[in-house]
């Protein structure tokens, strides 16, 4: 039986496998991008719990290097979204 994973990304060429014994690579192919966040201010000890999450995880040449920046206020957050999109456009 094929994933419906691996047929929406590969079609009739999809391989006819079983995802059911490897959970690690099932829960990769079902990785998304998310680019679009609520405004809700996170629970308590979310970021340290995903810091450490991140840490964990395999890296090249298996640095783990991280750095991590939360900003709190909604004024620093609207200004770093106006500098990061005159960086990224070009516009001065």
């Amino acid at each position: 039986m094929t994933p419906p994973v691996l047929q929406a990304r590969y079609g009739a060429q999809a391989p006819a496998v079983s995802l059911l014994h490897l959970p690690a690579l099932d829960a990769m192919l079902h990785h998304r991008t998310v680019r679009h966040f609520l405004g809700d201010a996170l629970p308590e000890h979310t970021i340290e719990t995903l810091v450490a999450a991140a840490q964990s995880a395999p890296t090249s040449s298996n640095l783990q290097t991280w750095s991590v920046i939360a900003v709190e206020s909604q004024a620093r957050r609207d200004q770093l979204a106006i500098t990061i999109d005159v960086t990224v456009s070009g516009q001065q």
